[in-house]
């Protein structure tokens, strides 16, 4: 069994990249959605601080992954934004001792083009995207996505997914 992780900034554009070509797949993929699992939207820093979101999440995330290869499901791909954005700074929503533990073979970055709006948190994500694939020694790949042509970008995906099976 293969995992991949595929991460967007700032909204659910992976979620919805990933949902997208499963829907063209003919292969039998699961799609582990962060937005799912982290139910995370907006914290106070004393919120964050006492409920530590990524230890939470990434605990919730690797529950479901459990449970999945439980029910045989042998192709996942966990998918959804990498941080979330407090008045006080950016949190990552999954931590690396859990990303160790998930072991996946792929860490794929959505870089959404011209989204001047997330600019800052689209460079940090990228770089923990960067530090996760270095830790988890997985494969980095990034797609950059231009919503007006999603095709191409779904393409791309579609030829790693192939390989991964």
């Amino acid at each position: 069994m293969k995992i991949i992780m595929a991460f967007s900034s700032g909204d659910n554009s992976a979620e919805a990249i990933i949902d997208l070509l499963l829907s063209r797949s003919k292969k039998k993929f699961y799609n582990v959605k962060l937005s799912d699992v982290s139910k995370v939207k907006s914290f106070d820093i004393f919120e964050l601080a006492s409920l530590k979101v990524p230890d939470v999440v990434t605990e919730k995330l690797e529950n479901r992954v459990s449970e999945m290869i439980r029910k045989g499901k042998k192709h996942l791909i966990i998918s959804g934004q990498l941080s979330i954005i407090t008045k006080y700074g950016y949190v990552p929503l999954i931590n690396i001792e859990g990303c160790k533990n998930l072991n996946p073979w792929m860490i794929i970055f959505f870089d959404i083009i011209g989204s001047d709006s997330r600019g800052d948190q689209q460079s940090m994500d990228r770089q923990y995207a960067l530090l996760l694939s270095t830790i988890t020694e997985s494969f980095l790949k990034t797609i950059k996505v231009d919503i007006k042509n999603i095709n191409k970008s779904i393409k791309e995906l579609s030829n790693i997914i192939k390989e991964m099976v």
